[in-house]
């Protein structure tokens, strides 16, 4: 179950990072294409509507603990108003992600329960946050308060680029040491992060 639980997490921080809003916004500048910390083959290809992701996982302290670095950035295709309508809808993402089999959310109480079945284990896995909706432009500094990455920090940043919506979502932590070897986590991190933003903004793309 432990392991279970490390897996999902893994899986669905992506998703959690897309359906972020919140607690302080403009407490943290907003990072817009200008300021990313890309090159200039990586911001060319975020210019040519690809995904840039990267995740760097690290053994430390004696090999007592990890740590998480994880970054992705996405041009979508939509101006912001257009591409929100869809990507704030949490309860329709079990439409959306074909893993998820049900997705709720409380608007009051901002609590966010998604079932998924993972392509990589067997069975179902259930994951609770509490988060409220992304609504427009600006930053959203969210925190992951429950299983593997709990203390995980990070924040949301959505601006518009030449009138297309820009997603820049960056986050750390630093932990006990999972049964997972860094490079692992590195790969399923980057891998699911960029199928979840690919299919995110394709579906949030149409009408």
């Amino acid at each position: 179950m432990h392991q279970q639980s490390i897996i999902s997490a893994i899986i669905f921080l992506p998703i959690m990072l897309f359906s972020t809003l919140a607690l302080g916004v403009n407490k943290v500048s907003l990072v817009e294409f200008d300021q990313l910390p890309l090159n200039k083959t990586q911001k060319n290809r975020v210019l040519a509507k690809k995904v840039v992701i990267n995740s760097e996982v690290e053994t430390v302290e004696n090999g007592k603990k990890q740590s998480l670095s994880f970054y992705i950035v996405g041009k979508h295709k939509r101006s912001c108003r257009f591409a929100l309508k869809k990507l704030k809808r949490f309860e329709l993402y079990k439409d959306f992600i074909g893993i998820i089999k049900s997705s709720t959310y409380n608007q009051s109480t901002r609590d966010l329960s998604i079932t998924m079945i993972p392509p990589i284990i067997p069975g179902k896995l259930s994951l609770n946050f509490k988060i409220d909706r992304i609504t427009g432009k600006g930053v959203y500094p969210f925190t992951f308060e429950k299983g593997f990455l709990r203390g995980l920090k990070g924040e949301v940043h959505v601006s518009e680029h030449k009138h297309r919506c820009l997603f820049y979502i960056r986050s750390k932590w630093k932990g006990t040491k999972t049964r997972f070897p860094d490079r692992i986590i590195e790969l399923l991190s980057t891998t699911v992060g960029q199928l979840a933003m690919e299919k995110l903004f394709r579906i949030s793309s149409m009408l």
